[in-house]
């Protein structure tokens, strides 16, 4: 199907590339039980981005002149990629693009002012998604076991250093002085399920804070840990979550000032589908 803007052919190069660019994405976010998903429909995305950009730069034309150093910056940094495009061309998409940026950073600024009282009513309506996992905190000591800590003085070493730690002694100095991972004295700081091997998370997730374990073997090696802290499931406190509540709302605000933008620029543009079904 030929498409046209304003008298202009969409050059079809172009859509398959922001086909080929959109592709990664759609696969892993779009298809996954979606049967209306197809290459049709993303062609379609990508056809409809072309054209959205294609208006854009017709109007950014109507934009104020860009500084010349800011086009001779450009220019010199990207000259070696342009093959044989000639300077004045090259210069003269360099110009359109900065104008085209500058017009939609116009656009999207005018967003209206997201207030405390929308951050709080999406955090209510989204409660379900912003769930803290259940976390802890652990220190470590570790002996390992590979080809150059045989298993028996690996097995050896560990033992006693618990018979230190039943004894009595500092476990974040023993940690420090003895562990084959002794930075920040053996402290892993906090992590939720499915973030250690399996056989560690077993015991650790069992432990109470302040509780030293038995000696245990990962593939790692053998290991014996303390349990510093632990922090149950539950929902992410407003006051952590509003920055990202804010920065997503505002980023939702000034899409949709681009789109209704955009939308506004097909409106007026003459755009001809060839080859489409009525």
């Amino acid at each position: 199907m030929k498409i046209s803007v304003n008298g202009v052919e969409v050059d079809q190069r172009e859509v398959e590339a922001e086909f080929r660019r959109l592709k990664p994405h759609y696969d892993e976010h779009v298809r996954p039980g979606n049967d209306d998903a197809s290459d049709d429909q993303l062609r379609a995305w990508a056809t409809e981005n072309i054209i959205e950009r294609m208006l854009i730069r017709v109007a950014a034309e109507k934009e104020p002149p860009v500084p010349r150093e800011d086009v001779e910056k450009t220019y010199s940094e990207i000259a070696g990629q342009a093959g044989n495009m000639p300077e004045s061309k090259l210069k003269h998409e360099i110009e359109l693009n900065i104008k085209a940026g500058n017009l939609v950073e116009r656009v999207i600024s005018r967003i209206p002012e997201i207030g405390e009282d929308d951050c709080k009513k999406w955090y209510r309506e989204h409660l379900d998604q912003l769930q803290n996992p259940e976390m802890v905190r652990v220190r470590h000591i570790v002996k390992h076991v590979d080809g150059v800590n045989p298993k028996e003085e690996a097995h050896s070493a560990i033992q006693e250093i618990k018979i230190k730690l039943d004894a009595g002694e500092d476990f974040e100095k023993l940690a420090g002085e003895h562990s084959d991972c002794p930075d920040q004295s053996g402290d892993l700081g906090y992590f939720s399920r499915g973030q250690m091997v399996q056989e560690f998370e077993d015991v650790v997730f069992d432990m109470n804070p302040g509780e030293v374990s038995d000696i245990f073997v990962t593939q790692f090696g053998y290991h014996v840990a303390r349990m510093e802290d632990r922090r149950e499931s539950g929902p992410v406190p407003y006051e952590e979550a509003r920055a990202a509540i804010l920065e997503r709302l505002e980023e939702e605000s000034r899409q949709d000032m681009l789109d209704q933008y955009v939308d506004s620029l097909k409106e007026k543009a003459d755009i001809v589908r060839e080859g489409e079904s009525s």
